[in-house]
């Protein structure tokens, strides 16, 4: 059996030169030439219809919150010892893996959501389903929050967080530049109101569970204790309204992209130009290598009968 294929091959070296693919090639040169514009004039005529995606990306900075407010437990006013309450009360207010935590809370479903609802972004998610001009959904079509932050999240919204210097670039894809450029610097604003009114809020409720335990006890010290917890809550609340910039700072703001990202119609009809001529060349000298090889497979049978 193996010597048989080896005497095929033989045969087919032989039978088949470099001037016989030319030649196969150049018979059927206006064949792969009319194949090959018609489709690139297809693929650019249908990315003609693709919707324009223009790209926008602000680069940030983690803002990492001082301990105990911005103020070291050793400098504060009072001059006792903190307890073993307040330590755990307030100085873990920084965790280590901290970074992580506002990646997190950048990507969530809570803050996503919330920013789309302040800037009204349903319509422009469901678009298909909006008329604009009557300013209502077409066929009573009733949105889904929870489809719309994942399609923002899968279509709009991405991240790029550099290794080396743990700097993140958040990237938003729209329809128009300049929506583009203004929806990437609202994120990075609105986040920081968004973290800034959680830390106030939470400041807000520890003083009132503080209030509530300073009326229930009547030992000194304890009652020491909680006055400098509730003036720590003080400050962090006090710190964090006065932060514009309170989780990122904005190192590079977004400005409207000069260029589409998508569809790059020069580039999908050339490739697609190029891939059919490349394709056909094959095919056809494919083709050719296997009439050669069912030939002298016929040959070699006839021979041997």
């Amino acid at each position: 059996m193996v010597d048989k294929y080896e005497e095929v091959s033989e045969v087919i070296d032989q039978e088949i030169d470099f001037l016989e693919y030319i030649t196969v090639v150049l018979r059927n040169k206006y064949r792969i030439l009319m194949l090959s514009i018609t489709l690139a004039g297809t693929a650019f005529l249908i990315s003609c219809f693709v919707p324009e995606v223009f790209i926008a990306h602000v680069q940030v900075d983690l803002i990492k919150p001082d301990v105990l407010g911005g103020v070291e437990p050793d400098k504060r006013r009072a001059s006792e010892v903190m307890t073993m309450v307040e330590h755990g009360f307030v100085t873990n207010t920084v965790v280590d893996n901290y970074d992580k935590r506002i990646l997190a809370k950048l990507r969530s479903h809570l803050f996503i959501d919330y920013f789309i609802k302040q800037n009204e972004l349903l319509p422009y998610i469901f678009r298909e389903y909006w008329d604009q001009e009557r300013r209502q959904w077409i066929e009573d079509f009733t949105p889904n929050k929870l489809i719309a932050t994942m399609i923002f999240k899968r279509d709009i919204l991405s991240f790029n967080v550099d290794s080396e210097t743990n700097l993140v670039k958040i990237i938003i894809k729209m329809n128009d530049p300049m929506s583009a450029a203004m929806f990437a610097n609202k994120f990075v604003l609105q986040f920081n109101e968004f973290s800034r009114n959680q830390a106030i809020s939470d400041a807000i409720e520890k003083k009132q569970f503080l209030y509530q335990e300073l009326k229930k006890t009547k030992v000194v010290e304890m009652r020491k204790s909680i006055y400098r917890l509730m003036e720590a809550q003080l400050v962090i609340k006090m710190l964090a309204s006065s932060k514009k910039q309170y989780a990122l700072e904005v190192i590079d703001p977004a400005v409207p992209p000069l260029e589409k990202s998508s569809p790059a119609k020069k580039k999908i009809t050339v490739m697609v130009l190029l891939s059919t001529i490349f394709l056909s060349v094959a095919f056809l000298i494919g083709r050719l290598l296997f009439i050669k090889a069912r030939d002298a497979i016929k040959q070699y049978d006839e021979e041997m009968s």
